[in-house]
């Protein structure tokens, strides 16, 4: 299969340096020098900043006609004042009663801003707002988003006559970018119409990419930068709560701590906590496992989101070099108390990326202390490609564990990219088998898309500040899609024909487990999708496990299976899907359906409801075992910075409920008041255990040098 699979990676490659170059030339313009700050109210026509200038326009729609001029007009300015950046959006349209506005920035309309700062094309900052003035900042790496970044600037967005109008004001100190006073930026504007699922830009773009492929948006010319400043923001917190829980004897009571964000030089920034709190962090989502391996829970705190993407090497859900998951949280899920620790991110020079992280957290079964260290290097090369090396240790009073990983992402042609890591880990007792690595290569036109790796773990690969779901295992398989365009039939916009083949074998040569799917996709110009495919599957159990309650004995498996879904229309305030599926589990069946609604009223109130319910029928039962969760979940902007959000969840299996209900008024960035109430009750066979949270937390940011 080894052989097999690298003939196909060579095969890949070589088609894509032939490949011929399909991508739309790149927009340039030159930044504006402002004399004077306009004045932050959203009103561009009107005002003599803006009106003394040519705005940029003619943005070309990548959805739902690529390459067309965009039926709604925009203008854009582009300026800056000695300390500001300054971006001014006129958004016209023909029929403003058709402006969809949510809190939800993936289901409203409105506008966004990349910036590529080292214009290396593989990292930047994304801005963006909406009609009524929510707004959402991010960081971008390597073609990921990290949302959970959060920086200071303002924005004010105004309804007009013709439509809608917005100013945004980001201070340089709040974005890092490279040496130079004069600098080019690679830049991109976005504007999204929910109604007609329109998506234009000011730099075109393919069909097959998104927005935040970097290396692909326009130039800005004559950006004047300041000179380097300390930057310095202290932001405290006060909580003061209540726990009840029949868990543990945990009682929280009042308490402080604080960050400290500061900047080095203006690519290098110093993050510092101290008692760590997350109080205000949403629960879980609840899942069950059926299978026989670990289940994937992502992070959901706001210090560890920030800057997540330079640390994170591997399969993602599968075999994660770090995972911070495993720092002040028990493997029960249980909250450990954080002491504090310190992050360093940031560039060095122009194309070398540092991170490290330092941080002590409560032991789970005693009063131990356990210190975690992260050191990440990185250099960026060109055609969005980059080598790096990870080193993670876990160190407590009794124990150790190190991970020393490698890595390489490699861009060939426009179309193809290879992503590669090997890893090794070590603790107190060396054992071998303790390696992992993958080989995965993408090739992504707007016709066809190839797809194919080689993934190993060894049985005693364990990287205790990451996340491994499978070990003892070697999977290798590949993906073949072909697109093709719709022009005029049934509202069609595509047609796309899926195939994948894996296999995973256990280190020691049998095949544990093969998958064949065969798949038909079509989408629609409004967003809607639908999908229709078909499984087949080969397992093989040498040792017994237990899938709710039912022994599954050794033997080979052979099993089929349908599944069915879709999407609703996304320009409708309406949203929903629905996956139905219906086969072979093990010597059972297993009926899966998984139901999803939202609502969005307006741009304050919208609820969701989901429902999974999972029916499994086996041969030794007399009835059939039923596994279902349930979720609802509702949020209400006040304003753009005030909001409130809640969650009830029910796993029936487990008998377990779970309610979370925050109100949420942020200042800037993650500070602000939180007041949240958490209950989360499991049930036995005699009683309820029961825990309990009730917090009010206020935090503020000084600037402190600035």
């Amino acid at each position: 299969m080894s052989v097999r699979i690298f003939s196909l990676l060579f095969l890949l490659v070589a088609s894509s340096t032939l490949a011929q170059s399909d991508l739309p030339s790149r927009t340039e313009a030159t930044a504006l020098t402002l004399a004077t700050a306009p004045e932050l109210d959203g009103k561009v026509q009107g005002d003599p900043v803006w009106e003394a200038e040519l705005p940029m326009s003619d943005f070309i729609q990548l959805q739902p006609e690529n390459g067309a001029l965009a039926t709604h007009h925009t203008e854009v300015y582009f300026g800056f004042t000695e300390s500001t950046l300054y971006i001014a959006f006129l958004c016209y349209e023909d029929d403003p009663s058709q402006i969809v506005v949510s809190s939800d920035g993936f289901n409203s309309d409105g506008v966004a801003i990349i910036l590529d700062t080292f214009l290396n094309g593989r990292t930047g900052f994304v801005f963006a707002t909406s009609p009524a003035g929510h707004f959402w900042d991010g960081a971008l790496s390597s073609g990921n988003t990290d949302w959970n970044w959060s920086t200071t600037w303002r924005v004010k967005s105004l309804r007009t006559p013709f439509g809608w109008s917005t100013e945004m004001e980001i201070p340089f100190s709040s974005i890092r970018y490279g040496s130079g006073q004069v600098q080019t930026w690679g830049v991109n504007f976005q504007r999204v119409t929910v109604a007609d699922n329109e998506l234009s830009y000011w730099s075109p773009l393919p069909t097959q990419v998104s927005f935040y492929r970097i290396d692909l948006g326009g130039r800005m010319h004559g950006i004047e930068v300041p000179s380097i400043s300390r930057n310095l923001q202290f932001t405290p917190y006060l909580r003061t709560g209540k726990v009840e829980t029949d868990f543990s004897a945990e009682d929280q009571g009042n308490d402080a701590g604080f960050d400290i964000k500061y900047s080095i030089t203006s690519g290098l920034t110093l993050d510092g906590t101290f008692n760590t709190d997350f109080a205000q962090v949403e629960s879980d989502q609840l899942q069950v496992n059926l299978g026989r391996y670990g289940l994937y829970f992502p992070e959901t705190r706001p210090f560890f989101l920030e800057n997540k993407s330079l640390f994170t090497v591997g399969v993602p859900w599968q075999t994660q070099l770090f995972h911070s998951r495993r720092i002040g949280i028990a493997p029960n899920g249980q909250r450990l108390p954080i002491d504090g620790g310190v992050r360093l991110t940031g560039k060095i020079t122009h194309q070398t990326n540092l991170g490290f992280l330092q941080m002590r957290s409560h032991s789970n079964e005693s009063t131990d202390k356990t210190d975690f260290t992260v050191l990440r290097i990185s250099r960026d090369l060109k055609n969005r490609s980059s080598v790096g090396f990870l080193g993670t240790r876990r160190q407590d009073d009794h124990t150790s564990g190190n991970t020393l990983g490698i890595n390489g992402s490699f861009g060939i042609g426009e179309h193809t990219d290879l992503h590669t890591f090997a890893a090794t880990t070590r603790s107190n007792e060396f054992n071998s088998d303790q390696h992992a690595f993958n080989i995965y290569i993408n090739h992504n036109s707007p016709t066809w898309k190839y797809e194919a790796w080689i993934h190993e773990v060894g049985a005693e690969f364990n990287p205790e500040v990451g996340f491994v779901s499978r070990t003892n295992m070697r999977e290798s398989g590949g993906v073949l899609r072909y697109t093709h365009a719709i022009d005029n039939y049934l509202e069609l916009k595509e047609v796309n024909q899926y195939y994948s083949l894996s296999a995973i074998r256990n280190l020691d040569g049998y095949l544990e487990n093969g998958n064949i799917h065969l798949e038909i996709w079509p989408v629609w110009d409004n967003g809607a999708e639908a999908w229709t495919g078909v499984d087949f599957q080969y397992e093989e159990l040498r040792d017994p496990f237990s899938v709710v309650g039912v022994l599954i004995p050794p033997g080979e498996y052979h099993t089929k299976r349908f599944s069915i879904s879709g999407n609703l229309p996304t320009t409708k305030r309406i949203r929903g899907s629905v996956f139905l599926s219906n086969g072979g589990f093990y010597s059972g069946n297993l009926l899966n359906t998984n139901v999803f609604l939202g609502y969005e009223r307006d741009e304050s109130l919208s609820f969701s409801v989901s429902y999974r319910h999972r029916k499994i029928g086996f041969p030794s039962l007399d009835k059939d075992v039923t596994v279902a969760n349930g979720s609802i979940g509702i949020a209400y902007a006040f304003t753009p910075k005030s909001a409130f959000f809640g969650r009830l969840q029910r796993n029936r299996i487990d008998d377990i409920w779970s309610l979370n209900l925050r109100y949420r008024w942020q200042r800037n960035a993650n500070s602000g008041l939180y007041v949240v109430y958490s209950y989360f009750g499991l049930g036995t066979d005699h009683e309820t255990m029961e825990h309990q949270e009730f917090v009010v937390k206020y935090s503020h940011t000084f600037d402190v040098l600035n």
